[in-house]
C-alpha cells in the first residue's frame, strides 16, 4: 500500500490563478505517473507570513494530500524546487492513522476535488470588543467566586 503525504506549498503573492491550477495539474500528472492517488488539493488564499521569505510577507497557500511512493517525492521535489513562484514548499509524511478513506470519498473517482475554505469573519474593533468583555465578565466571576 502507498504511503499518505501532505505538502504545503507558498506560492509568490502575485502568481496568476491560472499558473496555480496550472501547477495543481502538473502535481497530478506527477502522481498518477509515479503510480500514486491524488486525494485532494486545498487552496487556501494569500495568507500573512511570520517573517518574509525572498522579499514578500504574503504569499498564496496550497495544500495538496496524496498516496505515492519515495520515487514520487523526488520527482515532486524537482517539479518545486525549480519553479520561480514556489515560495516554499513542504511534504509532511502522514500517520497510518490519518483518515485517507474521507478524503477519497470527497474525491469524487475521475477528478480528484479542489476546495477553497470559507472566508473566515473578520475581527473589527466591534468583535474584539465583545471578546475582551467577555473575557473581563469570566475573570470577575472567577475573583469574585474565590
Amino acid at each position: 500500500m502507498a504511503q499518505g503525504y501532505e505538502i504545503l506549498i507558498i506560492f509568490h503573492p502575485e502568481t496568476p490563478d491560472d499558473e496555480i491550477e496550472n501547477q495543481i495539474n502538473k502535481t497530478k500528472d506527477v502522481i498518477s505517473e509515479s503510480k500514486g492517488e491524488f486525494l485532494k488539493a486545498n487552496k487556501w488564499g494569500q495568507r500573512k507570513l511570520v517573517y518574509k521569505i525572498k522579499g514578500v510577507l504574503k504569499g498564496y497557500f496550497l495544500i495538496v494530500y496524496f498516496l505515492g511512493n519515495p520515487d514520487t517525492l523526488k520527482v515532486l521535489d524537482g517539479l518545486f524546487r525549480y519553479n520561480e513562484r514556489i515560495l516554499r514548499y513542504q511534504t509532511i509524511k502522514l500517520d497510518k492513522k490519518f483518515d485517507f478513506q474521507s478524503l477519497q470519498e470527497e474525491a469524487s473517482p475521475e477528478k480528484a476535488e479542489i476546495t477553497e475554505p470559507e472566508k473566515e469573519k473578520e475581527e473589527g474593533p466591534e468583535n474584539l470588543e465583545e471578546k475582551e468583555a467577555v473575557e473581563e465578565s469570566k475573570e470577575n466571576k472567577e475573583e469574585s467566586s474565590t
